[in-house]
């Protein structure tokens, strides 16, 4: 599985590279579109999304459905809170 953010007004790399990726990538992909950053996405208006949507897919890919688990999250800092949203 694939979580692809991509912002939809990088200057560096083109938008269409993301949907490159999505048509040729041989699984199953999510996309998301990030209207509100540039291209350091996670330094940027849309880092709080993109940690949430990064933390809650690796628990769905791994299939996590115990909150016992939240141990090993606990010392990854959220980037705006500095505690873990899930």
């Amino acid at each position: 599985p694939l979580l692809l953010f991509s912002s939809t007004q990088d200057h560096v790399v083109s938008p269409a590279d993301s949907d490159f990726v999505v048509a040729t990538y041989g699984g199953p992909v999510e996309q998301v579109k990030l209207e509100r950053s540039y291209h350091v996405a996670t330094q940027d208006f849309d880092k709080q999304l993109i940690f949430d949507g990064a933390v809650n897919f690796a628990f769905a890919v791994a299939k996590v459905n115990s909150m016992s688990h939240l141990h090993v999250w606990a010392s990854i800092p959220s980037p705006s809170t500095g505690t873990l949203n899930l």
